[in-house]
């Protein structure tokens, strides 16, 4: 009958969404939304704003981002591309940090930034989310400080560099930088590009990113951005040195280097000679 057809899909269901919530299903049905949801409570419990560390900064490209922004909701929260990106918000926070976002999980973990962690496991065979309170006074993970100021709001900070700074060696660098006043475009993507240059000038190696999606930045935010450029073997020698500047994409237009004063001095800051 009818009434007997209706239960047994009802039965059916039920038993399915059983299933979907203790087995992984890879290729069919994606992650209950109960799981992130329970990550997102421990996080605000925590504090806010809260940091969705995961494999992408936009919501409308990545699933990692999307499924984030959907449960914070109107939450504070800020989306990191955890795969090159740590974020320090001003007055501290929490993270919420999924597979992929492991970069942005070793640069806080080697600054010492990241306190009352706690893992929200998913279903087997799938990773769960590691959620922490985000210590504003941690120090950066970064060898030198350095100074540096451009048009649109942002200071440098800092920089590490490690590896074989010569022909033929690959090199990690990592670049910090902060919001340090209003000046920034909200309809804007801004992007930094790493340049390499050897002794005469000449780039030898490059490396480009976003940073953070522009409505989410706020004054005293620290950012932190990590990059492999690798040194072709026909490439100068040095001492060698890294030209940082900020651009808006897909415009292309840079963001003026200041001097102490607020005057522009270039369309970049030189960082070196690196040792």
């Amino acid at each position: 009958s009818v009434t007997l057809l209706g239960l047994a899909q009802a039965v059916t269901s039920v038993a399915l969404l059983v299933h979907l919530g203790r087995q992984a299903t890879p290729g069919g049905f994606g992650m209950p939304l109960s799981y992130p949801r329970q990550a997102a409570r421990d996080a605000v419990g925590i504090g806010e704003p809260v940091v969705a560390a995961s494999e992408g900064d936009t919501a409308a490209f990545a699933e990692g981002p999307a499924v984030l922004s959907a449960v914070l909701g109107r939450t504070p929260h800020r989306l990191v591309n955890g795969t090159r990106t740590a974020l320090w918000p001003a007055g501290g926070g929490s993270l919420i940090a999924t597979e992929g976002a492991e970069t942005a999980v070793r640069l806080y973990t080697r600054a010492g930034a990241l306190r009352n962690q706690r893992l929200v496991e998913a279903r087997p065979g799938e990773a769960g989310y590691l959620v922490a309170s985000i210590a504003a006074d941690a120090p950066l993970p970064i060898a030198r400080s350095v100074e540096g100021r451009y048009a649109h709001g942002v200071s440098l900070l800092g920089y590490s560099v490690e590896g074989l700074l010569a022909p033929g060696g690959i090199v990690n660098w990592t670049i910090a930088w902060q919001v340090s006043e209003p000046g920034a475009d909200p309809t804007a993507s801004y992007h930094i590009t790493n340049q390499l240059q050897d002794a005469n000038d000449v780039r030898v190696a490059q490396a480009d990113s976003g940073t953070l999606p522009t409505w989410g930045w706020a004054v005293g935010d620290r950012v932190v951005q990590t990059y492999t450029l690798a040194i072709p073997s026909e490439a100068g020698a040095g001492p060698y040195t890294m030209r940082v500047a900020f651009y808006t994409y897909p415009e292309l237009q840079v963001q003026m280097a200041l001097d102490t004063a607020g005057a522009p001095v270039g369309d970049s800051v030189v960082l070196g000679p690196l040792q």
